[in-house]
C-alpha cells in the first residue's frame, strides 16, 4: 500500500481514537514522526495528536513530541480569550452600523469534549467591499497583520495573543452554481442577538454551507481532516433540529448533493460513535 495512504490511515486512527475516547495502540516504532507531524499539521489536527501520544514517553523523538505539544499549547491559549475577543469584534462593528454575516458559528469550540482539541479557527465574516476596507483598517490599527491574502476575495489577519479573523467581501468559490447558491445562503441570515447589524446563518443553512464547502474543497484538493471533523461534530449537534431533506434539496442546487452526503457519511465512519 502507498506509504502516504498508510500514514493517512494512522493519523485518522489516532484522531478518531481521541475523539471517540477509545484506547489507542500505536505502532510507534514503524512511524516516521517527522512525516506524521507534517501531515497532522497540514490537516490541522496536530493538537489532537498531542493528546494521543502523551503516554508514549521516549518512544517518540523529543523534537517531534515538542512540535505536537506546541500546537496543543497554541490551541489552549487561543481558546482562553476567544469568545471575549469575538464579542469585542462584533460589538465594535455593530456600534458602527456595519452589516455583516458570520459564516460559521464561533461556538464550534464548545462541540469538542475538550475545548483545546478544537482548531485555532478564524472568525469568518462576510461584508460588503466598502465596510471590508473599514474593518480591515481597524484591525491593522489594533496590530493585526495579513496572514494570508485571497486575491479578489479577502484576507485572513492575525496578531500575537489575538484571534484570527478572515474577512471576505466575496466568498471564495468560483463556479456560477456556487456563487448563486452561496448568495442565497447569505440572504437567509438573521440577526444575532443582541446585535442589530450582525447576522448568522440558521443552523440548517450553516450545515448546507459546511457541506457545500467540504465538497468544493474535496474537488480542489483542499479538504482537511479538521474540516471533516468539524462537519461531523456540527451535524451531530444539530441533526435533531434540522430537516435533512431540505438540506439535501439545497445542496442539489449546487449540484454536489451526492458528493456532500458521501463526505458526511465518511465523517461518521471516521469520527462517529461505533
Amino acid at each position: 500500500m502507498n506509504q502516504l495512504l498508510l500514514d493517512g490511515r494512522s493519523l485518522e486512527g489516532i484522531v478518531s481514537s481521541i475523539i471517540r475516547r477509545n484506547d489507542l495502540h500505536l505502532t510507534h516504532s514503524r512511524m516516521d514522526w517527522e512525516r506524521m507531524y507534517r501531515m497532522a499539521d497540514y490537516h490541522k489536527v496536530a493538537n489532537i495528536v498531542h493528546l494521543g501520544i502523551l503516554g508514549y514517553g521516549d518512544a517518540i523523538p523529543a523534537k517531534w513530541k515538542e512540535r505536537f505539544f506546541t500546537r496543543y499549547q497554541e490551541a489552549l491559549l487561543y481558546g482562553a480569550g476567544y469568545q471575549e475577543a469575538v464579542n469585542e469584534m462584533l460589538t465594535w462593528m455593530d456600534t458602527r452600523n456595519i452589516s455583516c454575516t458570520v459564516l460559521c458559528s464561533e461556538s464550534m469550540r464548545s462541540l469538542y469534549a475538550v475545548s483545546e482539541m478544537a482548531d485555532c479557527t478564524p472568525l469568518m465574516i462576510c461584508l460588503d467591499e466598502k465596510n471590508y476596507s473599514l474593518v480591515r483598517g481597524y484591525l491593522i490599527d489594533l496590530g493585526y497583520e495579513t496572514e494570508q491574502a485571497y486575491e479578489g476575495e479577502g484576507e485572513r489577519l492575525a496578531r500575537p495573543q489575538g484571534i484570527c479573523i478572515t474577512l471576505y467581501y466575496r466568498l471564495p468559490f468560483q463556479t456560477a452554481k456556487y456563487v448563486k447558491g452561496m448568495q442565497r445562503l447569505l440572504e437567509s441570515a438573521s440577526l444575532k442577538e443582541p446585535y442589530r447589524y450582525v447576522r448568522m446563518l440558521p443552523a440548517e443553512n450553516e450545515l448546507v454551507y459546511r457541506m457545500a464547502a467540504a465538497a468544493y474543497h474535496y474537488v480542489t484538493d483542499e479538504l482537511t481532516m479538521r474540516e471533516v471533523l468539524d462537519l461531523q461534530l456540527f451535524h451531530r449537534n444539530c441533526r435533531d433540529t434540522v430537516r435533512m431533506d431540505t438540506v439535501v434539496k439545497r445542496l442539489a442546487e449546487f449540484q454536489i448533493d451526492e458528493l456532500a452526503e458521501k463526505i458526511l457519511r465518511l465523517s461518521y465512519m471516521w469520527f462517529g460513535d461505533r
